[in-house]
């Protein structure tokens, strides 16, 4: 015996060969509704009070859509949010490099000689695109690992932990000396307690020791 039962999506009966709870095919992809047309009630000669199967399939229906419409709500918050703040890491590293650059200008404009002048500013010229390659290797390795912020502290099932610890536990020299320059603190404290000068004297790496040592010196010098 066919049933009809309704689509609180497009307020759809349509006809279904179970007495079991059915969606159509805008519900359900691949549904019901490839296998009878609907019956649209709206145009209809004769109507009736839907069936307690009817009010159900309605019910569950909407709090179906109404859940995936606040999903994505709050998706979307949090991608605008996370966005928002790379916006603001990438223009404040912009803002750094581009002073340092600007020291560099000055403290080569002093000298007195105009060969060295000349062969320094194209050193500078160079030293730019490396500078400029440096700022995308920072934001990609703070993205992908999901910082916002070179001293931002990240928790997950392990506890905490920051951009330096995660750079010195993938044995990435480079990435450690970028965040360094960025203003990233050497002294910070995973959820154990170690510095990432700690966890590099666990894996014995010589070169990523030797530029954490040197940035812990400098900062407790007065």
């Amino acid at each position: 015996k066919t049933s009809k039962f309704l689509c609180a999506r497009n307020f759809f009966f349509f006809p279904a060969h179970s007495s079991e709870m059915a969606w159509c095919g805008f519900c359900q992809p691949g549904g019901l509704m490839e296998l009878e047309e609907f019956i649209d009630v709206r145009n209809m000669e004769h109507t009736h009070e839907p069936t307690k199967e009817e009010l159900k399939a309605r019910k569950h229906c909407m709090q179906r859509r109404a859940h995936e419409a606040e999903h994505k709500k709050v998706m979307e918050t949090r991608a605008s949010v996370r966005r928002e703040k790379l916006e603001v890491e990438a223009a404040r590293l912009e803002e750094l490099f581009h002073k340092r650059k600007m020291r560099e200008r000055f403290e080569a404009a002093q000298r007195a000689e105009e060969e060295i002048v000349e062969a320094e500013y194209g050193e500078h010229t160079r030293r730019t695109e490396r500078d400029n390659a440096d700022i995308k290797i920072l934001l990609h390795f703070l993205r992908e690992h999901g910082f916002h912020e070179v001293n931002e502290r990240n928790v997950d099932l392990h506890g905490w932990r920051y951009p330096l610890h995660v750079a010195v536990g993938e044995a990435d020299a480079t990435v450690v000396r970028l965040l360094l320059e960025a203003g990233a603190k050497p002294n910070v404290r995973s959820t154990s307690g170690s510095t990432p000068l700690d966890k590099a004297k666990k894996s014995g790496d010589a070169e990523i020791i030797a530029i954490l040592q040197e940035a812990v010196t400098k900062e407790v010098q007065p």
